[in-house]
């Protein structure tokens, strides 16, 4: 896989998830962006326009698949999410492209389908601004005496001196150019939208709860847009890869996890777990707290499968092999339902706390309720709910403005 930072980032921010990563069988590199940090870059504005990002990114992506035999998964954080993404429709516009196929998979990692909201540009208006007053070191020293004064609170001193290092050592222009994309950069989620229709290559957009440059909502909406699955971490702002390493990882294993059972070919009707993968030696209860993943379901023959295999992988990930076939057996019972009586569209969800797994399955038929008859039958699914039933620690449905959710919850036993 390949790692993008975002804007006044560098490829130090991933150094806490690499091993987690590498740990798992993954190969994963990162780099600094052009002008970046440790990368130099032209002393030419119009070396930073996307389009030379987007060559970088390609040139980096060909070399690590050249090198290990396979194709990339390509995960954006921020700004690295705009690159990620304009790299990906690059390469499927371009119908002769010689690396069509490179991109296993796209990860947009708390970014956005465009601009910074208009309430977060004066951040890079007023960056912008200053560039072309003072030097690098001028503007840190600024920006360190506003924080002091404002009473922000200090990183300890390595990840002080990490912060100011990197931002005095970029080139002033590669910081101008990337502060004009984030201002300037088309909403072209809906010309990416077609491309990305066949689910090649699969994309996941995951953000933090408290993020603050794109909002959840906006970064939910693109998701939807995108047809893509997504993943909120609760109590996680803008970087999620810094502030919690390990769910960072876990995500990102089953979703790539999933990704290559996709790519081995179809989903069997009765789908055993595959044999485990490395472990993350977590507590599982004080890891899954709070993270939300959010699937949508193609009204297709091999949905269902792919539901169970989507969500087992997820489990393992997490390191929850207790609760997967339980929940599989739920999974298979709630989207046949689904499928069967409403058609589409619908949504799974898997909902992890410290004490449950909640599996939730929306649709907008707000009529067809899951109920027992008089005759011990249940009127929705035929023996879909009994099972259910009997499976769950307790289960329910409700009812929204648009639709309801059918969801079962499994308490997580002790390992």
């Amino acid at each position: 896989m390949l790692l993008i930072p975002g804007f006044t980032g560098s490829k130090e921010d991933f150094r806490a998830v690499l091993p987690l990563l590498a740990a798992l069988g993954w190969v994963s590199a990162t780099f600094d962006l052009r002008g970046q940090y440790e990368s130099p870059g032209p002393d030419d504005p119009a070396g930073y326009e996307m389009s030379e990002f987007v060559a970088d990114t390609v040139a980096v992506s060909e070399q690590l698949s050249a090198e290990h035999g396979h194709h990339v998964h390509l995960v954006g954080h921020s700004f690295g999410g705009l690159v990620a993404r304009a790299t990906v429709q690059h390469l499927l516009t371009g119908a002769e492209h010689p690396s069509r196929d490179l991109v296993a998979s796209l990860t947009l990692l708390s970014s956005g389908p465009g601009a910074l909201p208009d309430d977060v540009q004066p951040i890079a208006k007023q960056l912008l601004d200053a560039l072309s007053l003072m030097t690098l070191t001028q503007i840190w020293q600024y920006k360190e005496a506003a924080e002091r004064a404002s009473g922000v609170e200090q990183p300890d001193p390595a990840a002080y001196e990490l912060a100011r290092r990197r931002f005095v050592g970029c080139n002033p222009l590669a910081l101008a150019g990337k502060a004009r994309l984030l201002i300037e950069s088309p909403d072209n989620v809906d010309q990416l939208a077609p491309l990305l229709a066949a689910g090649r290559p699969p994309t996941l957009v995951a953000y933090g709860s408290d993020d603050n440059r794109w909002t959840p909502a906006q970064q939910d909406q693109m998701a939807r847009r995108l047809g893509a699955r997504r993943v909120c971490w609760w109590q996680t702002a803008h970087s999620p890869a810094i502030e919690h390493p390990t769910w960072c990882a876990a995500v990102l294993e089953g979703f790539f996890s999933d990704v290559l059972d996709c790519d081995a070919g179809p989903v069997p009707e009765t789908l055993s777990l595959i044999e485990p993968t490395v472990g993350l030696d977590l507590d599982p209860v004080g890891y899954t707290a709070n993270v939300e993943l959010r699937l949508p379901v193609v009204a297709s023959p091999p949905a269902v499968g792919q539901a169970r295999r989507t969500i087992a992988r997820q489990l393992q990930a997490w390191g929850l092999t207790d609760q997967i076939d339980d929940l599989q057996l739920i999974v298979s019972e709630l989207v046949t339902n689904a499928l069967r009586h409403v058609g589409g569209p619908i949504e799974l969800l898997l909902l992890a706390s410290p004490e449950t797994v909640r599996v939730e399955v929306r649709d907008s038929d707000m009529e067809d309720m899951p109920t027992q008859a008089a005759s011990n039958s249940y009127a929705f699914g035929g023996r879909g709910v009994p099972l259910v039933a009997a499976v769950a620690t307790r289960w329910g449905v409700d009812v929204f403005d648009d639709g309801k959710a059918v969801w079962a919850e499994i308490s997580i036993k002790a390992s």
